[in-house]
This record gives structure tokens, sequence and C-alpha cells, in this order.
């Protein structure tokens, strides 16, 4: 927890939009402090894979954790769309 605290520093200061991609374990100390539980409690929160959390603050500072699951076929459409096309001198192997 030590180690994210300037993370969570940073993010709580943030004043636009910021986009975390990280390791589970992070991403559950971030869960967990965002969502008021406890750094003890955080080795229980659930991260699922292709998932996309959004965390925000009310005027009175109390935060909200919204979770939007994304479905594989989702996931494979936004890889396949990111891959640069395959040429036929790169023995046609994908990326």
């Amino acid at each position: 927890v030590a180690r994210v605290e300037p993370v969570i520093m940073e993010l709580e200061n943030a004043d636009r939009v910021v986009v975390v991609v990280a390791h589970q374990a992070v991403l559950r100390v971030l869960l967990a402090y965002f969502g008021g539980n406890s750094a003890d409690s955080s080795v229980n929160v659930e991260v699922s894979h292709r998932t996309v959390w959004r965390c925000t603050y009310s005027s009175t500072g109390i935060t909200a954790v919204d979770r939007l699951r994304l479905g594989p076929d989702v996931c494979d459409k936004v890889i396949n769309a990111s891959l640069p096309p395959h040429s036929p001198g790169d023995g046609g192997k994908k990326l």
C-alpha cells in the first residue's frame, strides 16, 4: 500500500480524466481506497478481466465507483482495430 500512496495522491489531485492500467494487486488497492474500504480488505476485492472502473467525486467529496464489464467480443474488436495489418513479407504472422 505504501508504494501506491504517491499514485493515490496524484489521482486525488488530478484535474482531468486519468486512465490507470495496472496489475490486479495495484487495482485492488486503488479500488479499496476509492471505495472507502480498508487496505486489509483490498486483498478480497474482485478485479475482473475486461472491466473498466470509473471513480468520481461528488461536490461534497464522496467517492462513487462504477463498474462496466466488457464482453470478449468488445475486447476482440478493440484489439483487432488497434493492430497494424500484416503484410505478405511478414510470414503471415499477426502481431
